[in-house]
């Protein structure tokens, strides 16, 4: 049986204004496997990004900007590629974690000055890492806005009426909505997105509440200034429905991919099953599945625990198709240690071997083996034991190493056979010398 391609490439998105990265190569793509099917090698090397935040729940510990500086060698050195933050502009209440926006145009917070954002941006940019700013494009705070409390958007006239109940019209927790369809308010909104990226020298926006703009003016607006000014755009789409999910895709950005990261909290746990995430991924029910170009893969964030079995599941997104993102909070002990020994080796793998199309050679409930065409094999083991399969690959007669250190070389017989051994609770990431 012949599977259908899902994705596109999706090295060279960051484009650090398309300078700092390496260069677009062939397509990757999403594809069921088959001992009988031919598939497309394509130069290996796909980007990670860092999330990295400060915040707390009763909002952040404060001086971040200075933080990420000082640790601007270290994220390098880890093998990110980009750092995205939360949104830097003057809140609505000093104690809040930035997304209820007073002003769009004070970078001014409890993360940090403005002098000390542009210091963290160029330390970063010396550091060849590029930098994304989570741009909060839907509303402001929940003061009223009479009297200019909000000084970019004075009064009522720039706000839907707060008893609107529609997606893209209502208030978002008491939040004031934006009324995208004034020209003033795009005028405006437009304004900052360019001093994002022209002043302040950004490379990348995340579409903060995109799930409650309207997709006409991602596709007619933000998304075409984006492309002007040559930044990456990602929109968190916060739902599961991967038609729905799309419709934002297709406006011309990356969409977080919450359909695969409700997947993978459900599978990478006690008592899950692996052949759902691979289902999900061949079956289209993912972006990963239907457009991996535009995924930005997840395994959890500033919103969403992540499953029990979390380094599992980064270990999954770190050898498949999409532009994954990884969290570390500052403020209090949820994500990952940004540069951990298990996760650094991750992304040296995803950044070195990862390319190409993809292949599931086997799943069952506790073992997971999939194969980046001709690039890289990876076994991802959910049992207390060892679990060995015998899978077909397309390599012929070569040896393959494990670039985790866990199991010996293995050998790839005439007819494209190999035994892939995974430790109990861990995985391999097998690939030629």
């Amino acid at each position: 049986m012949t599977g259908k391609k899902f994705g596109t490439n999706v090295s060279g998105q960051l484009t650090r204004r398309q300078l700092l990265k390496r260069s677009t190569a062939a397509a990757a793509a999403v594809t069921v496997g088959s001992s009988t099917l031919a598939g497309t090698a394509s130069a290996a090397g796909e980007p990670v990004a860092l999330q990295y935040f400060d915040y707390g729940d009763y909002g952040p510990i404060g001086d971040h900007w200075n933080r990420i500086s000082n640790e601007a060698g270290t994220i390098a050195n880890a093998g990110y590629d980009a750092v995205w933050i939360q949104s830097p502009c003057k809140p609505n209440s000093s104690n809040s974690n930035g997304y209820n926006p007073r002003d769009h145009f004070d970078f001014n917070s409890s993360l940090g000055t403005e002098s000390e954002l542009r210091g963290m941006i160029s330390s970063l940019h010396n550091n060849g890492v590029d930098v994304y700013a989570d741009s909060v494009v839907n509303h402001t705070g929940t003061t009223e806005p009479d009297g200019g409390h909000y000084p970019p958007f004075p009064d009522r006239s720039y706000f839907h009426d707060p008893y609107d109940s529609g997606r893209t019209t209502k208030q978002l927790y008491g939040l004031w909505d934006l009324k995208h369809e004034n020209g003033e308010v795009t005028n405006i909104l437009r304004d900052f997105c360019y001093t994002l990226g022209n002043d302040l020298g950004f490379d990348g926006f995340r579409w903060d509440a995109a799930k409650h703009v309207p997709k006409w003016w991602f596709r007619d607006y933000a998304n075409q200034w984006a492309n002007d000014l040559g930044m990456f755009k990602v929109g968190e789409v916060y739902d599961g429905n991967t038609d729905f999910v799309m419709d934002y895709v297709n406006t011309g950005m990356n969409c977080f991919d919450y359909p695969l990261h409700y997947k993978l909290k459900s599978e990478f746990a006690y008592g899950g099953n692996l052949s759902n995430v691979a289902d999900a991924v061949r079956n289209g029910n993912s972006i990963m599945g239907r457009d991996a170009y535009h995924a930005s893969t997840f395994v959890d964030n500033h919103d969403d625990d992540p499953p029990s079995n979390r380094k599992l599941a980064h270990a999954f997104i770190l050898t498949a198709p999409g532009y994954p993102m990884v969290f570390a909070n500052h403020a209090k002990p949820e994500g990952v240690d940004l540069d951990a020994g298990w996760l650094t080796n991750l992304i040296w793998i995803k950044k070195n071997l990862a390319g190409g199309d993809m292949y599931f050679r086997h799943d069952s409930q506790n073992l997971l083996i999939h194969e980046r065409y001709n690039n890289l094999l990876t076994g991802i083991n959910q049992s207390g034991s060892w679990q060995s399969q015998w899978v077909y690959t397309s390599w012929r007669n070569t040896t393959l190493k494990d670039y985790t250190g866990s199991i010996d070389d293995v050998y790839v017989n005439g007819d494209g056979w190999v035994e892939v051994s995974v430790p109990p609770g861990g995985w391999v990431a097998l690939a030629p010398y």
